[in-house]
């Protein structure tokens, strides 16, 4: 394991590279790249966000003396060693939450940071620490998360971030501080969506307008 602060080694950063070239060409063995002139870049477009990732990952432990503390942590699943996240509402019922964490780092004792890996464009979750932190309703995946670092891993500090892998822009991570207004906002968007599945209601949500798909 690599200590807080602590840079990976050539021969760690070698034997990543080693691993993932493994999965490759496992895949290609299997038939399941596509065209070889098309994967070839792939290939090389993956080991060097692979290589970013590495230079990220000791940039993000050096500035917040962070380790490393759990991969795949789950919560509330069959053979999961906690129990889900529960959500008082307001009329005294609670909602069971059950997920798993990609990443969970520690900075002492009582201060955990929680990561959910993302392949996707890294725009779709702009704004998350500067207006609605569940973005209407549509991403409480990190709010979940959070609330499963308070309720089962002792934190007082929680901390939720998107960890973008293939954003060359700065600083990958998007997300945010648990604190109680984003708490707030989370509580009430996820009590309004249990009573409307309670209610039956399940209105069509069209979603952004796709001159592609004549949408």
């Amino acid at each position: 394991a690599v200590p807080p602060g602590g840079a990976w080694t050539a021969e760690q950063r070698a034997r990543a590279l080693e691993i993932a070239g493994s999965v490759f060409d496992d895949y290609e063995s299997r038939g399941l790249t596509g065209r070889p002139l098309l994967w070839r870049l792939r290939r090389d477009l993956l080991r060097a966000q692979l290589e970013r990732f590495l230079d990220d990952d000791a940039s993000h432990r050096t500035v917040l003396g962070a380790r490393p503390k759990h991969a795949e942590w789950s919560f509330g699943l069959p053979g999961s060693a906690v129990g889900p996240v529960r959500i008082e509402r307001p009329d005294g019922s609670e909602l069971l939450l059950a997920g798993r964490v990609d990443r969970v780092d520690v900075i002492d004792d009582r201060r955990v940071l929680v990561f959910d890996y993302k392949t996707s464009r890294p725009d779709t979750y702009d704004g998350l620490d500067r207006a609605d932190p569940v973005l209407g309703g549509r991403v409480l995946q990190l709010g979940v998360y959070a609330e499963a670092a308070v309720q089962h891993l002792g934190a007082t500090e929680a901390e939720a971030w998107y960890w973008m892998l293939g954003d060359e822009r700065g600083s990958p991570l998007k997300g945010y501080p648990w604190t109680d207004d984003r708490r707030r906002r989370f509580v009430e968007v996820v009590d309004a969506i249990a009573a409307g599945i309670a209610a039956g209601a399940f209105p069509a949500e069209p979603g952004a307008p796709a001159s592609f798909f004549g949408t």
